[in-house]
């Protein structure tokens, strides 16, 4: 943690008005070439702003922040100050073992949550674990989604899968800041991005669900209509993997979902 005079240099450090008109302007024109087919020059503006964004998440004090060491002080707030806050707000003590659960949550992004292997990793009760995971909730650190399914029997899994509401947040409790290709999270990186971007489509995280099959056939995101398998990048796909989702939803439009085709997807940029 860097101490309050640390943190007053780095604002100090910001950068003057003029730069940041400028900018502000260069983002303006950017904007502007929103359906066009992007020159070199704000192709690379536009994904070196997108890194950004994912990177540093989008509470707004860090969205509209320019500079990288502002961001990680912001976010560094954010994660001492205000999540402590709610953690004593709940009544919660042991304030070490609730920030090393969120923690262990970020490095098992997309993956199921058995409440019961964190109290023993942990080594504390169930209960504490099942109170700690409804306050991170309810303060919307993280998100759980539900299983989705029509064969109890072949399909059902009670437990969620588990995702950060802010990107930067998360990146936080790794205490990575890397972009996406030096990463060794690709896919749980690239998996929450499109987690997120699809909760603010359907504004509704109960809206979205996950397919998996007792025999681990997965399918990441399955909405009303449509499913998608999250890839960081395209590669040798183990289609027989989806056959059987497929086959049994075919009124359900099946997508693979790659790193970088959110901005088209979600956004209608034309890299």
């Amino acid at each position: 943690m860097q101490d309050a005079g640390c943190r007053q240099r780095a604002f100090d450090k910001r950068k003057k008005p003029l730069p940041e008109r400028e900018e502000n302007r260069d983002n303006e024109a950017l904007l502007k070439q929103r359906g066009k087919k992007l020159t070199i020059y704000y192709r690379n503006r536009l994904l070196g702003l997108w890194e950004k964004y994912v990177m540093y998440g989008s509470y707004p004090r860090v969205a509209l922040e320019t500079k990288d060491d502002i961001k990680k002080i912001l976010l560094e707030d954010i994660g001492a100050s205000y999540i402590k806050k709610d953690v004593i707000d709940a009544g919660i003590k042991n304030t070490e073992k609730y920030f090393l659960l969120l923690k262990i949550l970020a490095n098992q992004t997309g993956q199921l949550v058995n409440s019961q292997e964190l109290a023993n990793t942990l080594n504390t009760s169930h209960h504490t674990i099942k109170e700690y995971l409804y306050v991170m909730r309810k303060s919307y650190q993280i998100a759980f989604i539900t299983p989705f399914y029509r064969s109890l029997r072949k399909e059902l899994t009670k437990m969620p899968k588990v995702y950060f509401y802010d990107s930067g947040l998360r990146n936080f409790f790794l205490s990575s800041y890397n972009l996406i290709e030096k990463r060794t999270d690709k896919g749980s990186y690239t998996e929450n991005i499109i987690f997120r971007e699809l909760l603010n489509n359907v504004k509704d995280v109960d809206k979205i669900k996950f397919w998996r099959t007792q025999d681990k056939k997965e399918v990441d995101f399955v909405l009303q209509k449509e499913a998608y398998e999250v890839k960081y990048k395209r590669g040798k796909i183990k289609e027989r993997r989806y056959l059987e989702f497929r086959k049994e939803y075919p009124e359900i439009k099946f997508n693979y979902l790659y790193y970088d085709k959110i901005l088209k997807k979600f956004y209608g940029w034309d890299l």
